[in-house]
């Protein structure tokens, strides 16, 4: 069984090397290193081409010759790996000794036969590599409400509701599932290069979570996602704001999408019709509370606090009335 590792790089001087060191120091050394940098001006590349010549793994360095941005750029780095197994990489993060060993051990169990893509945990450090003595989906409540809610709902219909909670730095997949995966939709935010890999696979129940920290996940003012964009903001409207821009998002993304039907239609009907009742709160929310005794009546005979929000309904409807 060969992995490879599928890295993009961009003015990743700083922490590159630890990364590239954590190749070298696994268990079960990867057979191939596929480097796709996009466009760096500092010394990444130069950092690249002397591990290359020190390394006991083949690395392969390819430099864009125009920007790709970081989707499409794993999307090529993906698209050249040759090897069994695809492990997903940043420039920033270390991986722990065991990763590869552990993930390929993980796909040849029999019960995992069909599945194509495995995600794992993380443990958060500084930019140091300081522990920071917790793990993403073990220490953040966002985290909570999506592993309370996986076993009832499954990963396909969470992703489509809550948007994208797998992160690429702990992904590994099976080559044979590629061609299914690319080419990456571009510009739909929210859902990158691992948001589509998931949901794809999540589509045919070949996504699996491993409750085990395989990355050290650093967290430092340079990276393009840090595990702050999940911690809900305290204001309300700020709230449905960012779930708003989360479900556009999916949409946006959703229509996109031609390789697998994801949204039946009357789903996207409602997820429209949720997302004008998103706005309306946020309007309702923006008025003094005097002024906001009829829209919120409004919405609450027209059923849309009970449609979208459950048994929650009464208490949504007083909270947008009493919200200050």
């Amino acid at each position: 069984m060969k992995i490879s590792v599928a890295l993009c790089t961009y003015n990743g001087e700083k922490y590159l090397e630890e990364q590239l060191n954590s190749y070298l120091d696994q268990t079960f050394q990867p057979s191939e290193i596929i480097a796709c940098d996009d466009g760096s001006v500092d010394k990444t590349l130069e950092i690249l081409e002397n591990f290359k010549i020190r390394s006991v793994i083949p690395v392969h360095i390819y430099r864009n010759t125009t920007r790709l941005g970081f989707t499409k750029n794993f999307e090529k780095a993906i698209s050249l790996c040759n090897g069994d197994f695809i492990a997903l990489s940043d420039q920033d993060d270390v991986w722990l000794p065991d990763k590869a060993e552990t993930l390929v051990n993980e796909f040849n169990k029999p019960e995992n036969e069909n599945v194509n893509v495995i995600f794992t945990d993380m443990a958060l450090v500084d930019c140091n590599l300081k522990s920071l003595n917790k793990t993403v989906w073990k220490s953040f409540e966002f985290f909570k409400v999506i592993m309370s809610e996986l076993n009832k709902k499954g990963y396909f219909k969470l992703l489509k509701e809550r948007g994208n909670f797998v992160a690429g730095a702990s992904t590994m997949m099976r080559k044979k599932i590629v061609n299914k995966l690319i080419p990456f939709v571009d510009g739909a935010k929210n859902w990158y290069h691992d948001g589509q890999i998931a949901l794809i696979a999540a589509k045919n129940n070949e996504l699996r979570y491993l409750d085990k920290p395989l990355v050290l996940y650093r967290q430092h003012e340079g990276q393009t996602v840090s595990i702050e964009e999940y911690h809900q903001p305290p204001i309300l409207s700020d709230i449905l704001k960012g779930i708003i821009e989360v479900k556009k998002n999916n949409l946006f993304y959703f229509d996109k999408v031609n390789t697998i039907k994801i949204l039946e239609k009357d789903e996207r009907k409602r997820l429209v019709k949720e997302i004008l009742f998103l706005e309306k709160r946020v309007s309702i929310l923006g008025k003094k509370i005097i002024k906001r005794i009829i829209p919120v009546t409004v919405q609450f005979f027209a059923l849309n606090y009970l449609r979208f929000n459950g048994k929650r309904f009464i208490r949504t409807a007083i909270s947008d009335f009493l919200n200050h």
